[in-house]
């Protein structure tokens, strides 16, 4: 996440404009601290990129299975979404995000019982980045949300095999190709090399929590304030904990720095406690 004054400008603007006059505002601005509203342009899939103030809305494409899916997410910074097998993404992404002042919302119709769904994610980097969000398989009536121990995260960047970039970091601001995603999932599971996500806790979707030095981090870095409506208070902001953070006035692994990004999260879609 990278705050500024000009990139709360930037976002105002792109907000009251439309189509290239957005986009253009943001290639003129980008360099000077346009990321302030979190939100470098990408390009939408299947499900689409939500836009303007409210919710990112998609629908991904059934690929037939008998099993849907409703979500609300956001990523501090990117993340795209996909449903696949133990060992790669099947179809198309059904859905992504670029800002994480935007609650999402995606569904995906026609799913199997054997799904996994991923979540790819990247960040800047600098100040703050996190998973938040809620995920309901509707035919079967379970929810899992951010900070349940159903999720797993494999941290990509941190091997050769799995960061074209190495034995430099993963980029800042870069996410992966669908292919790069489905090298890193057939390497994890094939290696087991899957852990469990870390929650600090009180970095959760309740604005009462009391963690210093503010009552809601994320929300508290918006102008004006955003919410995750959608989202259970009881969700919680979650990351990959490398070990080799340094704590500021955020909790690690929420405070920013690489933390051998990209990473993919995932849970299985039985929703299921991982064993």
């Amino acid at each position: 996440m990278t705050t500024n004054g000009l990139g709360a400008r930037c976002q105002r603007r792109c907000r009251a404009a439309a189509g290239v006059l957005c986009l253009s505002l943001f290639a003129v601005l980008g360099s000077f601290g346009c990321s302030g509203s979190g939100d470098p342009p990408g390009t939408g899939g299947t499900g689409g990129e939500g836009e303007g103030e409210g919710e990112g809305e998609g629908e991904g494409e059934g690929v037939g299975g008998d099993e849907n899916w409703d979500m609300y997410l956001t990523v501090d910074n990117m993340f795209d979404v996909y449903f696949g097998t133990p060992t790669r993404t099947t179809g198309e992404v059904v859905g992504r995000g670029t800002d994480w002042q935007t609650e999402y919302h995606y569904t995906a119709q026609g799913r199997y019982s054997t799904d996994y769904m991923y979540v790819a994610t990247a960040s800047d980097h600098v100040v703050a980045q996190g998973f938040l969000g809620t995920f309901t398989n509707l035919s079967l009536d379970k929810t899992t949300i951010t900070g349940d121990p159903v999720w797993e995260v494999f941290p990509a960047g941190a091997y050769e095999a799995t960061n074209p970039h190495w034995p430099d970091a993963w980029p800042p601001w870069t996410m992966p190709t669908q292919a790069q995603v489905d090298t890193a999932i057939a390497y994890a599971e094939a290696n087991e090399l899957w852990v469990i996500p870390v929650s600090p806790p009180g970095y959760d979707n309740d604005p009462t929590t009391s963690i210093a030095p503010s009552t809601s981090e994320w929300r508290n870095h918006c102008n004006p304030e955003c919410t995750y409506d959608h989202i259970p208070s009881t969700a919680r902001w979650i990351w990959h904990d490398s070990g080799k953070g340094m704590s500021t006035t955020w909790t690690n692994p929420l405070a920013g720095f690489n933390h051998d990004e990209f990473l993919v999260f995932r849970v299985a879609g039985a929703v299921g406690p991982v064993m």
